[in-house]
């Protein structure tokens, strides 16, 4: 499966409202099995608390956002500065990732003041 940062900005936004752990069937419209994987690598990255157990789409739930996901989440949560992170990404021919991500975000932030 590949990595969709929407859904990973999707779930992050989710997971901070959640006041009771997500399953995979959280997000609206999403493959549960694809929630799943997400949940799992995020959790591998230390970006989210999951819990799993085996694979498919019921194998992982979120519990929470960790510290880093909460600052990943602060350069990600405006819909209008998301786009403008991943235009700047494709403007540069860059794919996005978590250093790209918070790299452009620096910059971004950088320009503003």
């Amino acid at each position: 499966m590949k990595r969709d940062w929407d859904l990973v900005r999707q779930i992050l936004l989710n997971l901070e409202e959640a006041s009771a752990p997500l399953y995979s069937d959280a997000i609206d419209g999403c493959d549960p099995a694809l929630v799943s994987y997400h949940y799992r690598i995020l959790g591998e990255s230390g970006l989210i608390e999951a819990h799993c157990r085996g694979d498919g789409p019921n194998a992982c739930i979120a519990l929470r956002l960790t510290w880093s996901g909460h600052e990943l989440l602060d350069t990600m949560r405006s819909q209008r500065a998301w786009q403008k992170l991943r235009s700047m990404a494709v403007e540069r021919g860059l794919s996005l990732s978590f250093d790209v991500i918070k790299t452009l975000a620096c910059r971004a932030l950088e320009k503003m003041l």
